[in-house]
């Protein structure tokens, strides 16, 4: 989704709320789309090589949504 606007150099997640109760690890329900149906928001940070291209994906991201 993001590297087509720039470098991505990471990405990482945050507030994935998964299903619990399992013996998968975390990482391996958010491959798998194991999410919890309490909750739909999914928090990830992207960092791009340079800042430009970091406010370029955000500009266009951002036109999709509205």
């Amino acid at each position: 989704m993001f590297s087509s606007h720039g470098k991505v150099e990471k990405v990482w997640f945050r507030s994935i709320p998964i299903v619990m109760g399992t013996k998968v690890p975390q990482k391996a329900k958010i491959i798998k789309k194991e999410f919890s149906e309490q909750k739909d928001n999914k928090n990830a940070y992207v960092l791009f090589s340079n800042a430009d291209e970091a406010q370029v994906a955000k500009e266009k991201v951002n036109q999709k949504e509205v």
